[in-house]
């Protein structure tokens, strides 16, 4: 070791060129220190670290060994020790870099092969189904890209008594839903509904159907718009649309209640499509069973309900209460429909209306 510092202590001996060159390093090291540590850190980012260990032990021991004769086993030991840890540093960087080249084309081909199936199918990817691009673009497009969906909704109808020689009955229908905006913009969102709109030479004459009230989280809407969401949506046979704007800013929500009466047939169904995806649902269904023979069925991938109830609430009406815990689809629902009881006549009490 006493060697070694004598040979930094002078120079004696030792070529020009290499102390120019020791002096030129020197002064790039100095002038250049920022950038030449920057790009030691990039090197060590990417994987060069063992590969920078290796040629620096590699170099300080041939240039020990290069100017120095060692006297001692110790020393010998020492200079042999820089020269062969560097030489291992170098063959050990070589070895894993091979290794992790052959990785990581494996790896590529086997992302780039995912990829592929990706782009032509999401759902040959997720589930290994060879699902048609038709079906990728419909569910795409009614599921995955629509920004508003109902977290809730409660549907509530009722059947009025039949009156004396009459084919017809008031339906009295409530709905009460959740809006939530679940995209990253603002989405100027157009609430639709309809009511049954009756026709022929022996329809009722009276206006006692049609809208009766709207409310927008707390704020009730005046009926003289009432004409106006009318006209914004054109009716077409047996169906009178309504449509009115609903604005949500990105995560918001706005409860929507609604209430109308539409005219039936005694004999007669209806049916309750959601416009939107619905995350749960409770449909109400309201008559005497006195007067009518009802019968309810889900319109759902599922073909049951997740709930179901039937329950007296004043001695005189039935409540069909159904309960959806899985999420309605676009145009899944409730279908329904009745029959009379021809054995029991109306009272004048039962014929009233209470909007």
């Amino acid at each position: 070791m006493s060697d070694f510092f004598d040979l930094l202590k002078s120079t004696e001996g030792t070529p020009k060129y290499l102390l120019y060159l020791i002096g030129l390093v020197f002064i790039v090291v100095v002038v250049f220190r920022k950038p030449i540590r920057t790009k030691v850190k990039q090197l060590r980012e990417n994987g060069y670290r063992t590969l920078i260990y290796g040629i620096a032990f590699s170099f300080v021991g041939i240039a020990l060994l290069a100017h120095i004769e060692p006297k001692t086993t110790f020393g010998k030991v020492i200079i042999a020790g820089f020269t062969e840890i560097g030489f291992a540093l170098v063959i050990a960087w070589g070895i894993g870099t091979f290794i992790e080249r052959v990785a990581r084309k494996d790896y590529n081909e086997y992302i780039q092969k995912k990829e592929n199936i990706l782009n032509r199918n999401l759902f040959a990817y997720l589930y290994d189904t060879n699902t048609s691009s038709t079906v990728f673009e419909f569910v795409t497009k009614y599921l995955f890209e629509t920004p508003i969906i109902k977290t809730k909704q409660v549907l509530e109808y009722e059947l009025m008594a039949p009156e004396a020689e009459s084919d017809w009955v008031l339906m009295k229908v409530r709905f009460d839903f959740t809006l939530k905006n679940i995209s990253l913009d603002k989405v100027d969102h157009v609430v639709r509904f309809h009511a049954s709109k009756v026709s022929g030479l022996d329809s009722p004459k009276d206006d006692r159907d049609g809208l009766k009230s709207i409310n927008l989280d707390g704020v009730n809407i005046d009926p003289s718009e009432f004409s106006k969401f009318d006209e914004a949506a054109p009716d077409d046979v047996g169906r009178q649309k309504f449509a009115f704007a609903c604005p949500l800013e990105p995560d918001q929500e706005v409860r929507v209640m609604l209430s109308f009466m539409q005219y039936k047939r005694k004999v007669d169904n209806d049916l309750f499509q959601s416009n939107l995806i619905c995350e749960e649902t409770e449909f109400t269904l309201r008559y005497n069973p006195e007067h009518y023979d009802i019968f309810v069925e889900p319109v759902h991938p599922s073909d049951k309900f997740s709930q179901e109830f039937l329950e007296n609430e004043n001695h005189v009406t039935n409540c069909r209460r159904v309960i959806f815990n899985e999420p309605l689809l676009p145009k899944n629902g409730v279908f329904f429909w009745w029959n009379p009881k021809a054995t029991v006549l109306p009272n004048s009490s039962d014929n009233e209306i209470k909007a």
